[in-house]
């Protein structure tokens, strides 16, 4: 993974709404995160950086969880004949089940489509009162 491809993400994830002004990033000390370029983009769009201490895997706890539940849950279960098919599956694992259906522990065993459909919802609350006291 390069800096460029995170960058990206980030502003794919802004334009869509899924990042908000100050949030926090949180990452480990890759050179893709720990770059100029990402370091620039999050300076002229005011999320803030933050990266964990070398070897805390307490900070990639809620990572690691999810990759063992993709491993466990999709990827084990199935085979599949081309790279296309497996990562076609991952999509479909993460869009339709896990973020749509599936429970999870970490924002007490709500889904998280449903927490972000009530961050919107708190979110355009504020934005509209804003505009009317502007």
């Amino acid at each position: 993974m390069t800096a460029d491809i995170v960058v990206s993400a980030l502003a794919s994830a802004k334009a869509c709404g899924y990042v908000t002004e100050n949030a926090i990033f949180h990452s480990d000390k890759g050179v893709q995160y720990t770059s100029r370029l990402l370091a620039e983009w999050a300076r002229d769009n005011p999320i803030r950086l933050s990266c964990s201490k070398t070897g805390n895997c307490h900070d990639n706890a809620v990572a690691e969880s999810f990759f063992a539940t993709l491993k466990n849950e999709m990827y084990y279960r199935k085979s599949f004949a081309t790279h296309a098919q497996a990562e076609m599956a991952v999509i479909e694992f993460i869009e339709i089940y896990y973020s749509r259906c599936r429970p999870h522990s970490t924002i007490d065993y709500k889904i998280p489509a449903n927490v972000m459909n009530s961050f919107f919802e708190r979110t355009k609350s504020k934005k509209e009162v804003m505009l009317l006291e502007a």
